[in-house]
């Protein structure tokens, strides 16, 4: 029965599905795979990041397991299995595999970002700096790994070094709201208010779908007297978020403050059904 199915046939089309965003039908396609020969670790790798699309991550690392199981040495194996660990908070496990992925291919600069970040995520923040380092060396157009860069600085106190990555990736890519939002940060840190408003508005004409550069913007507004201002950024916020306890608990301390009780309430109460541990 096997020799009815053309194995390239679905190779293309599970890979033209993954491209498309299509991961149930990449899955179909290399269920097929997996069945015809049990030793291709490809098609149970190109599952696992099916899976790992879908947000199935218990699901992605088990492909990822019988990949490696099948071939030791595949580096993506290692790779997309940290990045799936990470995703549970599993950072040393993911930093572990990425070691394993690094003594294999010390020269995939993927490899050295993957694991900055994973190194952000467990609050090793001058490890972070040194593969973001590494990696800006080799893909110094890269405009993420500045905006990484840049956070780890900000976490480590360094809020010139933190400026100066956010400032490299607007310049490489204007267009990235995420770039304007963060380094509105520095700004409001360094109580430079007018310049934070002004990047979280470019934020917004970029993105008017960012929830989080409404959100700050709003907390600005309220820190300089704009009550209705910050107000309305927060119920901007809650109209596309309406589950944003912590927009919510802001927004009824602001109400509290201005003696508007009800909707105080009503929020506080929205919060404590969100989260009910919350004891503030």
């Amino acid at each position: 029965a096997s020799a009815q199915y053309n194995p390239d046939h679905f190779y293309l089309r599970g890979r033209r599905a993954l491209a498309d965003g299509k991961y149930a039908d990449a899955i179909a396609s290399f269920n097929v795979l997996s069945r015809l020969d049990t030793t291709d670790y490809e098609a149970f790798f190109f599952r696992g990041v099916a899976k790992y699309d879908l947000g199935d991550y218990a699901g992605a690392e088990k492909d990822f397991d019988l990949t490696l199981q099948k071939n030791p040495v595949y580096t993506l194996g290692y790779h997309y299995r940290a990045i799936t660990r990470s995703q549970s908070g599993r950072y040393d496990d993911a930093l572990a595999d990425l070691a394993t992925a690094v003594s294999l291919r010390p020269g995939y600069m993927g490899l050295y970002f993957s694991r900055g970040v994973v190194y952000f995520m467990s609050q090793q923040f001058e490890k972070a700096v040194e593969d973001f380092d590494k990696y800006i060396r080799n893909e110094p157009e890269d405009g993420a790994a500045y905006l990484n860069r840049g956070a780890s600085y900000l976490f480590l106190g360094d809020t010139t070094k933190a400026l100066d990555n956010y400032n490299q990736a607007i310049k490489l890519d204007r267009y990235d709201a995420e770039a304007y939002v963060r380094r509105s940060r520095i700004f409001a840190l360094r109580e430079q208010y007018e310049d934070a408003i002004d990047d979280l508005n470019t934020a917004i004409r970029l993105d008017s779908t960012n929830t989080l550069a409404y959100f700050n913007r709003g907390l600005i507004k309220y820190d300089n007297k704009d009550i209705q201002g910050a107000l309305d950024d927060l119920t901007k916020v809650l109209k596309d978020d309406p589950g944003n306890a912590l927009t919510l608990y802001n927004r009824a301390l602001i109400y509290s403050q201005i003696g508007d009780f009800e909707k105080a309430l009503d929020d506080y109460d929205r919060v404590i059904n969100i989260n009910s541990e919350n004891v503030l």
